[in-house]
């Protein structure tokens, strides 16, 4: 099963959107569909942020799956627990 996911992240003074379509795993998705997207949107913006050098000043902004569900602040809280 894939997802959509697009990020909103300010990261050396810039503002940039992401979009990208992405796998999960359908008996967790159907379990926890917030967390599970939250965690595959947490992974993604590691990787962007390895891409971007891991600028000290990097924030997501937003973070939505599926054109409309909400999960900005699942996310961060990732961000605070990692």
């Amino acid at each position: 099963m894939d997802i959509s996911l697009e990020v909103t992240i300010r990261a050396h003074g810039t503002r940039f959107m992401r979009k990208g379509v992405f796998p999960v795993d359908p008996k967790q998705f159907q379990q926890a569909s917030d967390h599970t997207a939250a965690k595959t949107a947490y992974e993604w913006i590691q990787k962007i942020k390895r891409d971007t050098g891991y600028a000290p000043d990097t924030e997501v902004l937003k973070a939505v799956y599926n054109e409309g569900n909400e999960i900005t602040q699942l996310v961060k809280s990732f961000e605070l627990l990692l």
